[in-house]
């Protein structure tokens, strides 16, 4: 997985906060000789400040150095983040998921949600994003709305780190959520590996439960090539 940190000045204030809750998950979730996971932060430019490791200590490390300043890179991020994961070699079934810690708003604009998503998707990589947003206090429904857009198309949630409680709640979420996942497969008809976009829903029989599941993907030729394994 990929832990994404704001680091830009736009959250300076609310920063420690940021950084508890990296720090908390990574501690909690990331079990030696199964899970890896890099740091990633970002402001004007996106920066690895911890490669790929499965021990929690060096990623703690690298995330208590990061320092806040500059605009917010939000979408560079995730672009940057989904390629690195969708080039990391897999063993045996893998999940790939980023951990987001923002306040969801991209000052830089060099590139869209729209790209990020489609970056994503091709990555076939989870997102949970983690809002700093104080919403009671400090209302920001624009930055809120764009993590929980980025969360939801991938099979993921947008979920609250705004205090020491939620926190807490919003961890042990994601951990269940990332230790209980089932693979559905099915191969659709008259595929061709021309990378188009084709979207997928997931309607459970039963009343009242709810599928989380990626709204989509693309028909590439490694689709094809998955298709084509006993």
């Amino acid at each position: 997985m990929a832990v994404l940190i704001d680091a830009s000045s736009s959250v300076k204030y609310r920063f420690k906060m940021e950084q508890d809750s990296a720090l908390a998950f990574v501690r909690k979730i990331l079990r030696p000789g199964k899970d890896n996971a890099l740091v990633i932060a970002f402001n004007d430019q996106v920066t690895t400040i911890q490669d790929l490791t499965d021990r929690a200590a060096s990623v703690s490390k690298a995330i208590a150095k990061v320092n806040p300043d500059g605009n917010t890179a939000l979408y560079d991020a995730v672009i940057y983040a989904a390629e690195k994961l969708r080039r990391t070699p897999e063993s045996g079934i893998t999940r790939r998921a980023i951990v987001l810690v923002s306040d969801g708003v991209d000052t830089v604009n060099r590139s869209s949600l729209l790209q990020a998503q489609a970056a994503v998707a091709r990555a076939d990589v989870m997102i949970f994003s983690l809002t700093t947003n104080m919403s009671e206090l400090e209302p920001n429904a624009e930055g809120d709305a764009v993590l929980r857009q980025l969360a939801v198309s991938t099979g993921g949630s947008m979920l609250p780190a705004d205090d020491e409680g939620r926190l807490s709640s919003s961890l042990r979420n994601i951990e269940k959520a990332m230790r209980n996942q089932y693979v559905v497969a099915y191969s659709p008809p008259e595929f061709h590996a021309d990378g188009t976009y084709h979207k997928v829903e997931i309607r459970p029989v039963k009343k009242g439960l709810r599928a989380n599941c990626r709204k989509g993907f693309y028909a590439s030729a490694s689709v094809e090539a998955m298709k084509a394994q006993p």
